[in-house]
């Protein structure tokens, strides 16, 4: 298997190790609301070590998806790709500090980061799939990246109090999809 092919499978491998993590922990914690619940707060008690390694994961997969997009370009676009790695270490951030000021700041690195990343990838990339995708994504996670700024800090001014949880959850949920995407296009690409 080529190392590109391999970089693919960490990718979709830690893709979708988080995404059974999230939703395992949605199922168990019965006792969290899930709209009003942000994702991190599940990773509190007995089963949280599971969503812990599912940030890692998910970490993972953003380096190898950077690494993978900064071979692939030349260096004015690589970019995206840095910032993309950015936000896999905020992502390494909140699975190692469950909460505090470390675990706040790696969760904005994620979040702030990851759409202006994957913007100047859809920016600089040739037309086609690829570059629909990521400018799709990265105008989705950009606008729940401002609804979770308007609701966590500047007093909720469109008066969205209790769907925090939500927001935040559908914005990791387009990070997630478009993690997968190019890892899965990437996966077949080297299999070429």
């Amino acid at each position: 298997m080529k190392t590109s092919a391999r970089a693919s499978m960490i990718a979709l491998i830690g893709v979708w190790y988080f995404s059974f993590a999230a939703v395992l922990l949605h199922l168990i914690r019965t006792d969290l609301d899930p709209v009003a619940t942000y994702l991190s707060i599940y990773a509190l008690g007995q089963a949280g070590p599971l969503l812990s390694a599912g940030f890692f994961a998910i970490g993972l997969s953003m380096m190898h998806t950077s690494i993978q997009l900064s071979r692939t370009t030349k260096t004015f676009r690589n970019m995206g790709s840095n910032l993309l790695f950015v936000s896999a270490i905020g992502a390494w951030m909140v699975a190692l500090y469950k909460v505090g000021s470390i675990h706040n700041i790696g969760a904005l690195l994620v979040f702030m980061f990851f759409p202006p990343g994957v913007l100047w990838i859809g920016v600089r990339q040739k037309e086609g799939v690829e570059r629909r995708l990521s400018l799709t994504f990265g105008i989705v996670t950009l606008i729940f990246f401002v609804l979770l700024l308007l609701i966590l800090g500047f007093g909720d001014p469109l008066d969205m109090s209790g769907i925090g949880g939500l927001v935040q959850k559908i914005d990791i949920g387009a990070i997630t999809l478009w993690l997968g995407l190019i890892a899965w296009r990437n996966f077949r690409a080297a299999h070429d």
